[in-house]
This record gives C-alpha cells, structure tokens and sequence, in this order.
C-alpha cells in the first residue's frame, strides 16, 4: 500500500487525522502518487493526467495554465505519506499493528488475518485458520483404506460405492461375513454356504434347490430317487437303442438299392488310380501267390443298364512285369430286364498326359465266353490285356502316361 503504485487507501485507517495538504482536492482522498502543479497545488496522479490532456488544461485549484512540462511527481509529499502512521487494514478482525504506511505491504505478508488461498480447494481463509483448515479441507488427497487409491476428500465416499475391494456384506447373511466387491460374485457361485444351488442330480430329473452347506444331506435322500429313475430310463434308451439298430439296419439294406442307381451310366468312365509306384512296389513284394488286383469303382453302361468296373493288376497278371487291365462285369440291379449275353464293343484306353494318343484297346465281346454271360456271383472273372503296358514304359522318367504318380484309364462303352 506504500505510495509508488496507484493503491486506494483508507482514510480511517490512518492513526492521526489527514491533512488536508495530502487529500486530493480532485478525489478529495489521500493523494495516490501524487503530482504537483506549477502553482504548487497536489492532485493524484491518475485524477490530474485527464486534465493534462485537455485543450485549455488548467489548475482544478486556482485556474492556474498547466501542462505535461511543468508538472511533476511530487516525491516529497510521496515520502511523507509513506511515512504516516496506519493501522492494519485487519484491525477490525482483531490485528493490533500499527506502523507506517511504507511498512504495510510486509505486515500483509504475516498478518494471521489476511486471508489465503487454499491451494487444495481454491477457497479464501484467514493465513490463522489456514492451518487449522487444510487438515479438514473437502478436497484434500487421501488413500482409499480398501484399494489404496489416492481420492479428494468429497469424492472419497463416491469411490466406495465402485471400489473393487470395498467389502460388501454377503446377501445370505452368510458365516464370510463381508466380501470385496469384486469376488461377490465368484462367492455367491463357489463358496457361500447359504447361497441356494441347483441339485447336483438335475440331470436325472431333481429340480430342488437347496443351500450350498445342505447339499450333502440332500443328497442321501435324493440320490436312491434318482438312481430307480435312472435305471428306468436306461431301459428304455436300452429298447430305443434296438429299435433304433433295427430301422438302421433296414435304412442301410434301403439304402443299398439307392446306391446301386448312383454310379455313373453315361457309358463312359475315367479312372484316376493314384500312388501307382507305391501300387507297383507293394504288388511285386508280396507273400502271397495270388496276384494283387485293384478293382475301379463301379459304373453303368447307360441308365438302367450293365453294372461293370475296370480290374488292374499294379505288378501284372502272372509276374508279367505290365500293367494288367481288364473289364469287369458285375451283378447289377437291372440284370433281370437286360439282354444277355453282353455283346456291346468296349475300349479302354490308358489317357496320355502330354497331349498324345494314349495306349488305345478295343474289346469286342464273344457270346461263347463266359466272362460276358450274367453274374452269378458279385463279379464276373475280368476279361482283358495281361500285357497292357510295360511297367518299364509306364514308370520310367519321361512317361507320357504318369501325372505326378497317378495314372488315368477310360473305359467307353458303345451301343450299335
């Protein structure tokens, strides 16, 4: 409040009365950085410069022309001001210093009722109550007891309505007690003794609820029920199970018939016989003096026609080191309405991978042979080339007739 600032001062404040050389006689208060004029007169500062200003600027006083050049900063009645004797602008508050005015920014920055910023809430205090505030401050920053979080005072109590750890009494009034919050549910699933729980028999029919502690007593009663309702239901999955085998069983001959009318019947039939290497090593390999022979799916001649399939010896008929090819006739479903003999012309034709040829042999069936006469049995003995290709040619490094180690035969059937 020293006078080299523009600061309003109290006229009461001051312990003697003011003169009236030190009033402005502009603002009619103690002059604030006071100015004075040529003719001698005192005004403050900030009421004298808009006189200043003005196109006729006189003295507010005596009419006296002034201006910006011949009135000054009056340091003088600056000094003598600062050194009056004031009372603490508190002093109604209960502060009894007195000193003079140059002094009292100081005292400001230890009188115990100026009031302070709280820096934790931002409101005004006496710096006296200051201390005894901050420790009860709304705001100030405090550990959660439960999850050691660090809350402002107010928001502390809406923390403990989220907490994770705050312990929250057990709805089954159970033993526990109280349980953090985030095992309450984990509790009332696993552990609660009073929390009530499906019957561990519910998939034999038991619909009881019972407390999770009374389960064992429940069950001494309940599981002689359960186990004669078990029992009974066993026997009859038992004799649904027979039933079941029995329809089964009938579907499979059912579906047996179907099947037989699912091949192909367009009288043309590809062969995709794969891992002819391993085929031709196994075969050559073998124990047993019976040649090894692999049978091609079956197909039709044409719709509701002749069922027959393709033969192959991997290693040859009679260790003839060739490929054996042969057709087949098979027992078929049409048999009965079919002419007999079969007397249609056949090709087999072994598929080239290059674009070429391909090995090409034509079958034309003898009525006398019995290889053409209706099956008595599931098949027919087949009918074909012992020595369709060589193994030599067939599995040398630049067969025309291998892709990869898989080999294509087409059969064709011919109706006159």
């Amino acid at each position: 409040m020293a006078q080299d600032g523009g600061l309003d001062i109290d006229e009461d404040l001051f312990v003697d009365a003011l003169p009236d050389y030190l009033k402005c006689p502009i603002c009619l208060c103690v002059l604030q950085s006071p100015f004075q004029t040529p003719c001698g007169h005192r005004f403050c500062r900030d009421c004298i410069q808009p006189v200043l200003k003005t196109r006729n600027n006189v003295c507010p006083k005596d009419r006296t022309v002034i201006d910006a050049t011949n009135t000054f900063p009056d340091n003088a009645a600056r000094l003598q001001i600062n050194s009056l004797r004031i009372k603490c602008p508190k002093h109604a508050s209960g502060c009894v210093w007195v000193g003079e005015l140059s002094d009292e920014a100081g005292h400001e920055q230890s009188c115990e009722y100026f009031h302070v910023l709280c820096k934790l809430c931002g409101d005004l205090f006496p710096r006296v109550g200051l201390s005894s505030h901050e420790p009860t401050c709304p705001k100030r920053q405090l550990p959660c007891e439960y999850c050691g979080l660090e809350f402002r005072l107010s928001d502390l109590s809406p923390h403990y309505t989220t907490c994770p750890e705050y312990p929250v009494p057990c709805r089954n009034k159970c033993p526990a007690g109280k349980v953090p919050r985030k095992d309450e549910e984990s509790h009332y699933t696993n552990e609660c003794s009073k929390e009530l729980v499906e019957c561990k028999l519910a998939a034999f029919g038991c619909s009881e609820r019972v407390p999770r502690s009374e389960m064992g007593d429940h069950l001494v009663t309940c599981a002689p029920q359960r186990t004669l309702s078990l029992a009974n239901t066993v026997l009859k999955l038992q004799k649904d199970v027979q039933e079941l085998s029995l329809a089964f069983a009938q579907q499979k001959e059912q579906q047996k018939t179907v099947t037989n009318t699912l091949y192909p019947c367009v009288g043309q039939f590809t062969w995709k016989l794969e891992d002819v290497r391993l085929k031709v090593k196994q075969a050559q390999a073998r124990e047993s003096p019976e040649p090894v022979m692999i049978y091609s799916p079956p197909f039709f001649s044409h719709e509701g026609g002749y069922k027959m399939c393709l033969c192959v010896y991997p290693a040859g008929d009679s260790n003839l080191d060739c490929l054996s090819v042969y057709f087949v006739i098979m027992k078929g479903p049409y048999d009965k309405i079919l002419p007999w003999p079969f007397q249609k012309a056949i090709r087999i034709t072994l598929l080239s991978c290059r674009e070429g040829p391909g090995i090409v042999k034509d079958i034309n069936p003898d009525p006398k042979l019995h290889y053409f006469h209706r099956p008595e049995k599931p098949k027919n003995v087949g009918y074909g080339y012992p020595k369709f290709i060589s193994l030599q040619k067939l599995l040398s490094d630049h067969s025309e007739y291998l892709d990869g180690d898989s080999v294509f035969i087409r059969c064709e059937i011919f109706h006159s």
